[in-house]
């Protein structure tokens, strides 16, 4: 009899910290999110959230949330993971996309999880939606210059560069711009401007 007592309460203990380090773990990841969306760019922040989103199962999930939110229809074309959640499962991805996002980010951060997933022409038609929205983002016309790169567009992927190059005025950030463009410029055989 008390050995049953021992393994319910056991049972019960072990029940509720399972409980609580999911709680943990939806709170990360909807902190990591509010980081991101507020400042989307690849780095620390982006790897930190996409390794919690993804090891929670909800990747898929939450970058069909942020098309919603940002009223992109991916050209009826099943979301950039094999997986294709019902609606129920997209409600309970867990995390919650903030009030004061903008479109332009949400489809940014959706581009990007695009971009990790080597998906470059699914990131491209949102990055280009991206530019529609906010034609003067210089990460996403530099991103947009990357996804082009990876889908072997390198001339077109050129001009975006160039354009970001124009945008960015953050030194460590052109450092690694101007590396991308002139590899591209290489790989589009221009070595005189690279």
């Amino acid at each position: 009899m008390i050995w049953k007592t021992i393994i319910v309460c056991v049972s019960a203990v072990m029940l509720v910290s399972s409980a609580t380090a999911d709680e943990q773990d939806t709170n990360q990841g909807q902190k990591l999110l509010s980081i991101v969306l507020k400042n989307p760019r690849f780095g620390t922040s982006f790897d930190r959230f996409y390794a919690t989103v993804s090891e929670g199962g909800t990747i898929t999930i939450l970058q069909q949330q942020l098309d919603r939110f940002a009223g992109f229809n991916n050209g009826g074309e099943a979301p950039s993971s094999a997986l294709v959640p019902s609606t129920s499962e997209a409600e309970s991805s867990g995390l919650t996309i903030p009030a004061e996002t903008s479109p332009a980010s949400a489809l940014l951060l959706s581009s990007m999880i695009d971009l990790r997933h080597s998906k470059a022409d699914a990131a491209a038609r949102r990055l280009k939606r991206v530019l529609e929205l906010a034609p003067k983002n210089p990460i996403a016309t530099w991103y947009l210059a990357r996804s082009l790169v990876q889908s072997g567009n390198t001339k077109e992927a050129v001009s975006y560069f160039e354009q970001a190059l124009e945008l960015i005025r953050v030194r460590t950030e052109l450092l690694e711009l101007y590396r991308e463009y002139a590899r591209s410029l290489l790989q589009n055989r221009q070595t005189e401007e690279s």
